[in-house]
């Protein structure tokens, strides 16, 4: 039976500077360690996942995806199953823009995940966080892009729907610090910048979603300014899927809060909730804009006339 790895097809490549097929390789890396092709650290990844998640060379991976992995214990225990659909969909396309790469399931597995990987140092090495972060379902139950703008943008926009323009969801830039470090750094801060900093850094950097919303909420109630933090903590839950998380902290900012709760309620399922916020949204800003008069109306609420 041929190797899953051995039936990997490069559709597109455009290393900018390096070849895909990575040359200047001296020697194989060692069992689990990451290479210098993409299709080395695939070979590792999937010792990797035969192994039960055990982590044996930890620069096969990311800094944040060592953090992933380090407070994300049910990402290891999900290794067997990743294994198997996985090798269920082979062969995978090999995908390589600049220092991004992905292996892209066929259209059949259109809901087995991708495996990214980033080139660090000349060596390739797998992207945990971005391959959860990245993916998110559409309406028809399709894989799509969570988010836009996202670092794998390119190497994705071919194969993948986009996602929804609100929020940022990008990695926080570090300025070359070490995610665990900064982690380590802000975790006893106390003040309500630090406790959004580090909600930023779980979140956006690391995937780590129950342990930011918390943080998020922390900041929220510590600001002296709690609007501008709690309507970055609405677009983070709105993009994480927790809708729900956020809306109690955003109510109290009506109606300058409209938009984005009606954003909110909509993810939840509330449609109706959803219009009424939105609709209160946009005849609020055509009046502030003398577009729209407010004139008395029935129990119900006032009417608009058009000026």
């Amino acid at each position: 039976m041929q190797h899953p790895a051995a039936r990997l097809t490069l559709v597109l490549a455009l290393a900018f500077g390096a070849t895909a097929a990575g040359a200047g390789e001296a020697a194989p890396p060692a069992p689990g360690a990451p290479g210098r092709r993409p299709v080395l650290s695939f070979e590792a990844y999937r010792r990797f996942l035969a192994g039960g998640g055990k982590v044996e060379d930890p620069n096969l991976f990311t800094a944040a995806s060592r953090v992933y992995l380090a407070r994300a214990p049910r990402a290891a225990g999900a290794a067997p199953a990743r294994l198997a659909e996985l090798d269920a969909a082979a062969p995978l396309r090999l995908v390589v823009v600049g220092e991004r790469a992905a292996l892209i399931p066929p259209r059949k597995h259109g809901l087995t995940h991708p495996v990214l990987l980033e080139r660090v140092a000349e060596i390739w090495r797998i992207d945990l966080v971005e391959s959860e972060k990245a993916f998110d379902l559409g309406q028809r139950g399709e894989l799509r892009l969570r988010y836009q703008g996202g670092p794998y943008e390119a190497v994705l926009s071919l194969f993948y729907p986009p996602g929804p323009a609100e929020g940022e969801l990008d990695p926080v830039d570090l300025f070359g610090e070490d995610p665990a470090s900064a982690i380590a750094r802000l975790q006893g801060a106390p003040s309500s910048a630090s406790r959004l900093r580090l909600a930023e850094i779980l979140l956006r950097n690391c995937w780590l979603v129950d342990e930011a919303l918390p943080l998020y909420e922390e900041a929220v109630h510590g600001a002296a300014e709690p609007w501008p933090v709690a309507r970055i903590f609405g677009f983070r839950a709105l993009i994480a899927g927790q809708p729900d998380r956020a809306i109690p902290l955003l109510e109290p900012h009506e109606p300058k809060a409209d938009h984005l709760l009606g954003l909110l309620h909509a993810r939840a399922g509330r449609f109706e909730a959803s219009q009424r916020y939105r609709w209160r949204s946009v005849t609020d800003h055509l009046e502030r804009k003398g577009v729209l008069e407010r004139v008395p109306g029935p129990e119900v609420g006032p009417g608009y006339r058009k000026l």
